[in-house]
């Protein structure tokens, strides 16, 4: 019989009809002689009757019918007696014994039999090293022949650079720069040929081109690419032979950017919270076309939860959205709302709001205090991040006052004996735009040692201290910060090291879309960077030192591309004005810039503009400003009008400049070594790197030198070749035998493990058999019984994975590396031609070959195939695991299956009742997260309040192309 607490789990089953009869009969039965259980089926018809009100929405929704397959068994708490306990456990223990013993105890025979085998291959390689040190005395007599053979091998030899992203992005061109020099660094003109390769080798991309010391190539956008098993290979022909630059390509993962918005910005307790987010890629800000999980969560002032989480997944064009109904006894207070991402494909986001109770909502607040100090706070901020001694530095500079507001300042920087330097002021022309009040610029030349300060008209202030660098040795400067589709951007380079190679990278949100090479150079020099046309919005300037085997950054600077495409978003009314209680009809229409009509997901609220002007909202930003230019800024609350940025406004690019050179930030430590503050969702690794093939191009001009091995193969007589010979068949044999008993113990693995499999799937349909029919019999079911069913089942399929796809096997090395002793020889063999740690190869006989490399000391392999043998790692056994790639790395998620989020719309009516009537209209009166405008057009309905009031239509708007757009007006209840 079931309990009580049992019986009330059911009852909002039976509120819903979802009961079957018997059960139905039993719950009433109960709630008779229960006066518990009557409460709280009380208390849930009061609940459901309240889920009805605040769900009721201007459609038909359908009767929700329970699934066949949906009914929920209940548990019957029976036990048996204890014999039978003890039996039943007495029988499992037995089991798992002689499971663990089936187990352990063929592992315990293959790891002797293994043992045995390795050790008869150590011993065997023991006797092709006392071959190798026979020959090693031979080996001195041919130093001079190498000295000979390098310097005619060394003009043969050429050497690859190729520098370029990190990652491959699909979707947009990868742009690569090859240079070719010769072993002593000078420029070699050679023919090259680019390609890509896929995992089976297969060419899926070519480009042929001639370099006269440096090379751009560019990989197109649909290369097909989706894991990192492709190969970029650079060819080069030089002298009859080539050389190779094979480079792993990285496939960058999706990252998105997401904006979250909500209806208004002031809330009271018990009002209903509209949110939508919008997610798209971040690079060409186009829709992600596909579905992830989120989680939006309510934190109050302290950082705590104030309601339950929501989790679902979005909408494959990245939209996901909800309600929330604010507890009614919530404090007065900033909020804000949270969306976090499952997968990782976007950092936490967060949008803020104020809270007040119906009280507090029109108490003005209490004046601010007043500052302790008239004296303003000054923040400079190098153009290139550090300011570098000896060279015109840019600075720009940021005034704020006591209490935190921007404020004007016109004073003079001076340096440590009070001498005037340069004059400092903040732009204060009339019309210029409120937000770039407190900014300013002026250039001036530091001196080494020396620092500056500023002297205002009242005296010297010493708050703020200006110093150059020690280590900084690059100064940038961009001429052209705001630039429009088609222009150049101008970089001007100046460095204290004459000698200094540069590399001057070009990212767009995340991607690098172009780079340069800079030669060492004196004075100054322009660099024009040209980035492609689908890059708009903020650009990321680095400068790299190029004489490091991975480029470090030393300079860097935020630039603004003027986006060529737009979407225009038009909102028409029927009427101009309207009366309280009408009912209102808004046609919408998307056009792109050549007038044309474009398909677009728009967001479209209506809300009371006093609503509205209840508190300013600094997250509040059409989707240009946030998307092409907030997104990517270090502190974006603290722009006042960012629309203003983005707009066709002329005052507008002197405006970017001003923000984007103190609002920017760099993803490394500036020269002095303070680390900057972390750029959010925006990886601090580095997006420019530097790949060569000069180490590979020494081991191969080392391993040219092995012809001329060939003239002292007669000194060998026939001992030390029958020394050889014999060496070369242990190894094999040992090889040979140990590979042998390897698949012989695969194969019997997997045939038990296949067996194994079976019983368990056997065991495990008799146990859910078993259940089942004591289900059908008693409506009770046994927990053991369901696990082990469970654990039967999922161990048979785990077992037959491993049968079908067979565990991954050791293999016997093809080569192992020489004595430290015998490698010495080739260290002293070419003298100061040859590489300090090389790789070659010696002809020990006819059709015979000895590899030989010096990375691990005592062991040498004789090979029979007349080729020459490189390997990057050579050693022990080992298993083999592939990389793990997005193509290839296996996720575990959880097995729960996350449900869509309801993406739902909200339209004020009229009450029909005057219980209603009397509750008073809300601020919101229409919320539609997502209408999607066919053709270019679209509408939407609601009916206006009774009362006079002014509303404030809001449109966002974002296309499948990445046109973003979108519009604003009122609308007059009168």
């Amino acid at each position: 019989m079931q309990t009580c607490n049992q019986l009330r789990e059911l009852l909002w089953e039976d509120l819903y009809g979802l009961l079957e009869a018997d059960t139905q009969k039993l719950l009433r039965e109960h709630l008779v002689a229960c006066t518990v259980c009557q409460s709280e089926l009380a208390q849930a018809k009061a609940d459901q009757q309240a889920l009805s009100e605040a769900a009721r929405l201007n459609v038909a929704i359908p009767a929700f019918a329970a699934p066949a397959d949906a009914a929920t068994l209940p548990f019957s708490s029976k036990r048996g007696n204890d014999s039978r306990h003890w039996k039943q456990l007495w029988l499992w223990s037995t089991a798992a014994a002689a499971l663990l013993a089936l187990v352990l105890v063929p592992f315990g025979i293959y790891q002797e039999g293994l043992r045995r085998y390795q050790a008869a291959l150590g011993n065997a390689e023991q006797q092709a090293v006392q071959v190798a040190a026979q020959r090693e005395e031979v080996r001195k007599q041919a130093n001079l022949q190498f000295q000979e053979a390098a310097a005619k091998s060394r003009a043969e030899q050429v050497c690859l650079q190729l520098f370029g992203p990190a990652s491959y992005a699909p979707g947009s061109a990868s742009p690569y720069q090859i240079r070719t020099a010769d072993l002593d660094g000078m420029p070699a003109k050679v023919p090259l040929t680019a390609r890509v390769l896929d995992a089976d080798r297969h060419e899926l991309w070519r480009e042929r081109l001639v370099s006269n010391g440096t090379a751009l190539v560019s990989l197109p956008p649909n290369l097909g690419i989706t894991n990192s098993r492709a190969h970029l290979e650079i060819v080069a022909l030089v002298s009859g032979h080539e050389e190779r630059l094979d480079e792993p390509l990285a496939v960058a993962r999706p990252a998105l950017v997401t904006q979250l918005a909500i209806d208004k910005p002031v809330y009271q307790p018990g009002d209903k919270l509209f949110f939508r987010s919008l997610s798209l890629e971040r690079h060409h800000l186009q829709p992600p076309n596909q579905s992830f999980t989120v989680t939006y969560a309510l934190k109050g002032p302290k950082g705590g939860l104030v309601v339950s989480p929501l989790s679902g997944k979005t909408r494959t064009d990245g939209i996901g959205a909800g309600e929330f109904i604010l507890p009614s006894k919530l404090v007065d207070g900033e909020y804000s709302l949270t969306e976090t991402c499952a997968d990782g494909l976007f950092p936490a986001v967060s949008r803020r709001f104020v809270v007040r109770s119906a009280v507090a909502a029109g108490v003005a607040a209490p004046p601010a205090a007043k500052p302790t100090s008239r004296e303003p706070r000054v923040e400079f901020f190098p153009e290139g991040g550090d300011l570098v001694a000896g060279l015109p530095n840019r600075v720009y500079l940021r005034v704020r006052s006591a209490d935190g507001q921007p404020a004007d300042l016109d004073a003079t920087l001076v340096d440590s004996k009070n001498r005037e330097v340069a004059r400092i002021q903040t732009v204060t022309q009339r019309g210029q735009p409120a937000l770039t009040r407190g900014l300013g610029v002026f250039t001036f030349t530091p001196l080494v040692g020396e620092t500056y300060g500023i002297r205002t008209p009242s005296g010297a202030s010493d708050q703020t201290k200006l110093i150059a660098s020690k280590n900084a040795e690059v100064a940038l400067s961009v001429a052209t910060p705001v630039t429009r589709a088609g222009e150049p951007i101008r970089v001007v380079l100046a460095q204290t090291a004459t000698e200094l190679p540069l590399l001057v990278g070009l990212s767009c949100r995340g991607r690098l879309v172009a780079e340069e090479v800079v030669r060492g150079h004196e004075g100054a020099i322009e660099v024009l960077l040209t980035p492609p046309p689908d890059c708009q919005g903020v650009l990321r300037i680095t400068v790299f030192d190029g004489r490091e085997s991975r480029p470090r950054p030393v300079a860097e600077r935020l630039a603004y591309r003027l986006p060529a495409q737009r979407l225009d978003v038009s909102v028409k009314a029927e009427k101009d004005a309207y009366h309280p209680g009408e009912k209102v009809r808004l046609k919408l229409s998307t056009t792109n810039e050549a007038g044309k009509q474009e398909p677009a997901w728009l967001l479209v609220s209506v809300v009371n503009r006093d609503a509205l002007r209840l508190a300013d909202d600094p997250d509040e930003r059409m989707p240009a400003a946030y998307f092409f230019l907030t997104s990517e800024l270090q502190r974006a609350q603290d722009l006042e009008d960012a629309n203003f940025l983005v707009s066709d406004d002329p005052r507008a690019g002197a405006a970017l400049d001003l923000v984007l050179a103190t609002q920017g930030w760099r993803r490394f430590p500036n020269a002095s070594g303070k680390p900057s503050p972390a750029s959010p969702g925006f990886s601090d690794g580095e997006v420019l790197v530097k790949r060569d093939n000069t180490k590979q191009v020494e081991e191969a001009y080392a391993v040219s030198l092995a012809a001329a091995q060939s003239r002292i193969n007669e000194s060998f007589n026939a001992k030390d070749r029958l020394l050889t010979e014999e060496g070369s068949q242990v190894l094999q044999h040992a090889r040979g035998e140990l590979e042998a008993y390897q698949a012989r113990s695969y194969e019997y693995l997997r045939l038990a493990t296949g067996l194994t499999a079976l019983v368990c799937l056997v065991a495990g349909g008799f146990m859910c058999a078993v259940a089942s029919a004591r289900y059908l019999r008693s409506l009770t079911v046994r927990t053991r019984q369901l696990v082990g069913a469970g654990v039967a089942l999922t161990a048979c399929i785990a077992l037959a994975i491993v049968a079908v796809r067979g565990p991954g096997q050791h293999a016997a090395p093809a080569n192992t590396p020489l004595s430290l002793a015998l490698a010495r020889p080739w260290e002293g063999l070419a003298g100061q031609d040859a590489p300090k740690r090389p790789s070659a190869e010696s002809t020990s006989g006819p059709g015979k070959i000895l590899t030989v490399t010096p990375e691990t000391p005592g062991r040498v392999i004789l090979d029979s195939s007349p080729r020459i043998h490189l390997r990057p790692e050579i050693g022990s056994i080992r298993r083999s695991a592939a990389p793990l790639s997005p193509g290839n790395a296996t996720t575990l998620r959880p097995s729960r299956e996350v449900m869509p989020l309801p993406v739902r719309e909200y339209a004020y009516l009229l009450p029909q009742d005057a219980a209603s009537a009397g509750q008073g209209a809300p601020d919101t009166i229409l919320w539609h997260p997502a209408l999607f405008t066919t053709a270019g057009a679209a509408e939407v309905s609601f009916e206006l309040p009774k009362g006079t009031a002014t509303y404030q239509i809001r449109v966002a708007g974002n296309s499948a192309t990445g046109r973003l757009g979108g519009a604003q007006q009122e609308l007059q209840a009168r």
